[in-house]
């Protein structure tokens, strides 16, 4: 991670001293922006080797294969402790992206919930970032206009995200996604949200992915 910090530190370093090359080369540029002969600039071979440094994929890239495919998404959500889910069946089209470092899903169907029937659509992104050092998300949907952005660690066999969205009552209401990569071949996404009465967070539902 540190390697990378530096490697990203260079790169802005060359792009500034090639700026600072080209307003050289203007007749009233201020002394002060005249690129220094001991800097020197880097060549288009090294700026390509610090570029490829920094988008080289790490081991935590392959954990994102196993959602890759299209599925059927049954979604079973809980409405009420006790209660039985309710369940909705969709399509889930995940595919990689921008080389594997990211991977895209969209999500199309039915969603039920207390007794209504709401056309659904959804997309998502999620990817590894080495420089921080931890996987990032980011979801929308058709029933909200507030975007879900989470981050978090590969955890008790998990990616574990966890972030905020409005509550829907002028605040915000933390959220957390389990994303479980199944030895069978499947993929199970389960959410979580806080109790109302105790404030913990309690599994609200999941989605169990089955590959067509």
């Amino acid at each position: 991670m540190i390697r990378t910090a530096l490697t990203t530190t260079a790169l802005v370093g060359a792009a500034a001293v090639l700026s600072l090359s080209s307003a050289a080369g203007s007749a009233n540029a201020p002394a002060s922006l005249v690129a220094q002969p001991e800097m020197g600039q880097p060549t288009p071979e090294q700026i390509k080797a610090m570029m490829a440094e920094t988008a080289a994929k790490a081991p935590e890239h392959d954990r994102l294969k196993g959602m890759v495919g299209s599925w059927t998404a049954t979604m079973s959500f809980l409405t009420a402790p006790g209660a039985a889910p309710e369940v909705s069946t969709m399509k889930a089209d995940i595919k990689p992206v921008l080389g594997g470092r990211y991977v895209q899903s969209h999500y199309k169907g039915v969603f039920k919930f207390m007794g209504a029937e709401i056309d659904f659509e959804g997309m998502g992104m999620i990817g590894y970032d080495k420089a921080a050092g931890y996987y990032t998300s980011a979801w929308g949907d058709n029933l909200s206009t507030s975007m879900l952005t989470q981050s978090g660690a590969f955890k008790d066999g998990a990616i574990d995200l966890k972030g905020e969205m409005p509550d829907g009552m002028g605040g915000q209401m933390d959220m957390r996604h389990r994303h479980i990569i199944n030895e069978n071949g499947s993929y199970t996404l389960e959410f979580y949200q806080p109790n109302p009465m105790t404030g913990e967070m309690a599994k609200i539902g999941w989605i169990e992915h089955t590959k067509e």
